[in-house]
């Protein structure tokens, strides 16, 4: 009984590593998988000798992690169920493997399984669940921009690319898909007549008119900035979170919307290719 309690203690081990390399280092979930695999491996490798039995070890180690990652990542990012066998077989591995050099072998084609998921595999699956390519008008929307006594709205946008991106000052994610769509901006400086960045703060978390204006000088961003009063029109984009952005072309047609943010996703490659073939239409 002893042997299993601390076993248990141990089993929150790997989650810890993750929770703080998520708090201090990154929230690439790539990057997290990674380290969730590798950490799973280890403390199972540590406790390989313990005389508990092997099935009911590795559900003990294995479960935590599982449970924790289907919860707060699957069940919003389906496919990255593919994590789950992986944190599984890295305990199993653990396991097995005993001695230096076969330990070695196992986690080596673990390693290289693991990479060509985590970066060949994860960015295309929280894409495809992000994101929807679309080709509909958009809804009737109006605001007021923030930094002039212009009204945006359907009318004021015609004929121009248009990308509408719906935030929180409180919200980190969108900090960090701002700075990725400044960069997009920049790079498409020549096009300025024809594009309109536009960001869009939204009436939750305490925001305020005042608060939004001072979140765009803080940071010097070069957009156009709007408040949504009541997220009306944020609910009628079809968002219920932040960041969530849309991409309207010169007909008044919504061609790509995203809602959510990761970096492990290619979000700024995607951006900027449809923008430029919007562009040339």
């Amino acid at each position: 009984m002893k042997n299993i309690f601390k076993l248990l203690l141990i089993s929150f081990l790997p989650l810890l590593v993750v929770a703080l390399f998520m708090n201090f280092i990154s929230l690439n979930l790539s990057f997290v998988v990674m380290v969730g695999i590798t950490t799973l491996f280890t403390v199972s490798f540590w406790q390989a000798n313990n005389p508990t039995k092997l099935l009911l070890k590795i559900l003990i180690l294995f479960t935590p992690m599982a449970l924790a990652f289907y919860f707060l990542v699957v069940r919003e990012l389906s496919n990255l169920w593919i994590a789950l066998p992986l944190f599984l077989i890295a305990t199993v591995l653990g396991q097995i493997f005993k001695t230096t050099r076969h330990s070695l072998l196992g986690f080596s084609g673990l390693f290289v399984i693991t990479a060509f998921i985590c970066f060949i595999y994860i960015p295309d699956a929280i894409a495809e669940n992000l994101s929807q390519t679309l080709n509909e008008p958009a809804r009737q929307f109006e605001l007021q921009d923030l930094l002039s006594t212009e009204k945006i709205n359907n009318s004021s946008i015609k004929d121009k690319v248009v990308l509408l991106d719906f935030f929180g000052t409180w919200c980190a994610p969108c900090i960090q898909e701002m700075e990725e769509l400044k960069e997009i901006k920049s790079s498409l400086s020549e096009y300025e007549s024809e594009l309109d960045f536009i960001v869009v703060c939204i009436d939750t978390g305490g925001d305020t008119p005042e608060k939004a204006i001072n979140f765009h000088k803080k940071r010097e961003l070069p957009f156009r900035l709007a408040f949504d009063f009541e997220s009306t029109n944020h609910k009628n984009f079809n968002f219920s979170g932040v960041p969530a952005l849309v991409v309207i072309d010169k007909k008044g047609n919504i061609r790509f919307s995203h809602e959510g943010y990761n970096q492990a996703e290619n979000l700024s490659g995607t951006l900027r290719t449809l923008i430029m073939e919007l562009l040339k239409e």
